[in-house]
Formats: C-alpha cells, structure tokens, sequence
C-alpha cells in the first residue's frame, strides 16, 4: 500500500511531464493572444484543463484495471504458475543440452 502522506514527489512529477508534453501547444496559444492578461487567463484555463483530463483518464484507467484484476485473479494466477512451469522447464531443458553437448552427462 503507498504511504498517503507522498503525494509531493508525484505531484512535481507529473507537472514537470505535464509541462514538458504540452508546453509547446500552450504557448502557440499565447505567443497569439496581445494582453498579458488574458495570456495568463489562457495558461491558467489551459492549465486546469490539462489537469482534469490527465485526473479523468488517470481514474478511468485506474478503475478498469483494478475490476480486471479483482475479476481475474485466478486466472492471474494461472498464468503466473503456468509461467514459473514454463521457465523451469526451459532452464531444465537448456541445462540438460548444454551437458550432453559437452559431454559431462551421457
């Protein structure tokens, strides 16, 4: 479980991805508009939009995933166990080649 109280690190992480993804866009936008004031109206509008579209998508994106994971757990769960099976075998196999090709078993 993440610690409640470590929301900065992220915060400043994303503004710092938020502006680096779209700072340009915004500024097209105010390099056209002639009042200073109303280019800070634009960023801070451009600003909270930015924002409210990364929390939505965030929260879709989210609460798809933990419904997928609480409704398929098991087979999460299979597939993990099938894997692990599938990976001991490979090194088995691999092992097994690699002594009879240099002549240690046989």
């Amino acid at each position: 479980m993440h610690d409640r109280g470590s929301w900065r690190r992220p915060l400043i992480v994303g503004l710092v991805h938020g502006l680096a993804g779209s700072a340009g866009l915004m500024m097209v936008g105010v390099a056209t508009i002639p009042s200073r004031a109303l280019a800070l109206v634009y960023v801070l509008v451009f600003g909270l939009g930015s924002i409210g579209g990364m929390v939505g998508m965030s929260t879709s994106s989210a609460c798809r995933s933990r419904l997928a994971t609480e409704r398929f757990a098991g087979a999460v769960r299979a597939i993990r166990v099938g894997a692990a099976l599938a990976s001991i075998t490979v090194g088995f196999v691999s092992a097994w080649q690699i002594g009879v090709a240099a002549g240690v078993l046989l």
